[in-house]
């Protein structure tokens, strides 16, 4: 299941509801608009949307609303999921949600196994005298829909001694200097020997989200959305 934040830009005016002003990501920029988490799944190589919430805006509630961070909001969302007899065999989600300790511990209290995106400065907290280590790169080959195979670079980061949760880094590009090329870094509590098989059970979350969108464009989401909230 994967975990991740629409927007849906709206040109003008504000009179649909939690409209507003925000980073909209289908266009990658602050612009006038609707966001909402979503949650959405992959069975049998089809994509399939599980369940949305609309993100409001602190400046945008009205008087029976209560405020709720995109990370609560996903939080919520996973208990709902979950309460349904769903079976979930990992969660993805992006850094938003890998960095918020709230949604951490509320899938380690759940018992699902996660792979979330974290911040190349994500902190660790180590005792005293121990270091951070970084393995050898080992390489493997990426499959990407409609898309040659990529070849990849993936290593593990440990700091200090290794634990139940572990870190990677993976890049597409040199891994002489990572910090340059095209990087990123995920944090993920399975265990057992997974350094080859981690990279692309996370990049499956770019597969579904693509997926996602050609899903929402036929079942025409936007309009239902904006259809949903000005009836709201």
């Amino acid at each position: 299941m994967c975990i991740d934040e629409t927007g849906d830009p709206k040109k003008k005016g504000k009179a649909t509801d939690y409209v507003a002003k925000q980073y909209i990501g289908n266009l990658g920029k602050t612009a006038n608009g609707v966001v909402s988490v979503n949650a959405y799944t992959v069975v049998d190589g089809l994509t399939y949307p599980l369940l949305f919430k609309i993100y409001k805006p602190k400046f945008r509630l009205k008087g029976s609303d209560e405020y709720q961070s995109k990370p609560q909001i996903a939080i919520e969302m996973i208990r709902e999921i979950k309460a349904m007899g769903l079976k979930i065999e990992r969660i993805l989600a992006n850094s938003l949600y890998g960095e918020s300790s709230d949604v951490i511990c509320a899938l380690t209290k759940l018992k699902l196994p996660y792979i979330v995106a974290i911040r190349s400065n994500h902190g660790v907290l180590m005792p005293k005298g121990q270091r951070v280590r970084y393995n050898r790169w080992r390489t493997y080959d990426q499959p990407l829909a409609q898309h040659p195979t990529q070849r990849h670079y993936i290593r593990e980061i440990i700091f200090g001694t290794r634990r139940s949760v572990r870190y990677y880094q993976i890049t597409k590009g040199s891994t002489d200097n990572p910090d340059r090329a095209d990087s990123w870094f995920i944090m993920t509590h399975l265990g057992g020997n997974i350094i080859l098989g981690i990279g692309n059970q996370y990049t499956l979350r770019t597969r579904i989200e693509y997926g996602f969108k050609q899903v929402s464009h036929e079942l025409g989401w936007h309009d239902y959305l904006i259809d949903r909230l000005q009836k709201h």
